[in-house]
C-alpha cells in the first residue's frame, strides 16, 4: 500500500513538473514569437484547469506551478 502511495505521489508530481515546464517554454518563446507564446500559455492554463476540475490537484498547486514557471521563464530568458 505504501509503495502504491509513493508511486502515485511521484506520478502527480511529474505532471505538475510538466505544467511548470509548459509555462517556462511559453514565457521563453513569448519574447521571440508572441503569438506562439500566448498559445502555449493558453494550453498550459487549460491543462491546469482540467487538472483542477478532474480533482487531481488543488487550485493553489496549479497557481504556484504556473507562477514559478512564468518567473523562471522570464529569469531564464534574461540570464541565457
Amino acid at each position: 500500500m505504501l509503495c502504491a502511495f509513493i508511486l502515485l505521489f511521484e506520478f502527480l508530481f511529474y505532471l505538475l513538473v510538466i505544467l511548470f515546464s509548459v509555462f517556462i517554454i511559453a514565457m521563453t518563446i513569448f519574447y521571440e514569437h508572441p503569438g506562439a507564446g500566448v498559445l502555449l500559455g493558453i494550453i498550459g492554463l487549460l491543462l491546469g484547469i482540467v487538472r483542477v476540475l478532474v480533482g487531481v490537484h488543488e487550485p493553489k498547486d496549479i497557481i504556484v506551478g504556473a507562477l514559478a514557471g512564468i518567473v523562471c521563464g522570464i529569469v531564464g530568458y534574461y540570464v541565457i
